[in-house]
């Protein structure tokens, strides 16, 4: 249903004065803590959505049996 495509560069990134900046080890772990807490509030907010879809389908349901 979904599809993510995260790019990076493993070396480093040019500043304002054009100087090469390289990422450390700690950049990396950064990154990764970063990424992994997106993706579980990602998850959070999809399971909210599936609950509230559930529940309109469940009282849609209801209502037609009411008629």
């Amino acid at each position: 249903m979904n599809c993510f495509t995260i790019e990076a560069s493993l070396h480093g990134f040019f500043d304002e004065t054009r100087d090469t900046t390289d990422f450390l080890m700690a950049h990396s772990i950064k990154v990764g803590k970063m990424l992994g807490k997106s993706i579980f509030e990602y998850m959070i907010m999809k399971e909210d959505d599936e609950k509230a879809i559930k529940a309109r389908r469940e009282e849609a349901k209801k209502q037609k049996l009411r008629i």
